[in-house]
């Protein structure tokens, strides 16, 4: 994964929000980026489903079932947990 400290969301309404990198981490098959928008409520993250496109350039795509988001909230513990451990 090529590092980036910020990664900027371009929302529904066109609006952009600002998110600072957390890291990643593995769940099942895919590659999970965590992000914290930076202008947003204290301890609000989002989870997205991560890859790169030829060039580098993030690709995030949203959990998009019941099955993928249990796997997510379970390994999104483990990831907090080793957060908090350093």
């Amino acid at each position: 994964m090529s590092k980036k400290d910020f990664i900027t969301l371009t929302m529904e309404d066109d609006s952009e929000l600002q998110c600072a990198t957390l890291g990643t981490f593995q769940a099942g098959e895919f590659e999970y980026i965590v992000l914290q928008p930076v202008m947003e409520a204290e301890g609000e993250v989002l989870v997205f489903r991560y890859s790169e496109d030829a060039d580098g350039e993030p690709l995030l795509e949203e959990v998009d079932s019941e099955e993928e988001y249990q796997t997510v909230s379970s390994a999104f513990e483990d990831f907090v947990d080793r957060l908090l451990e350093n």
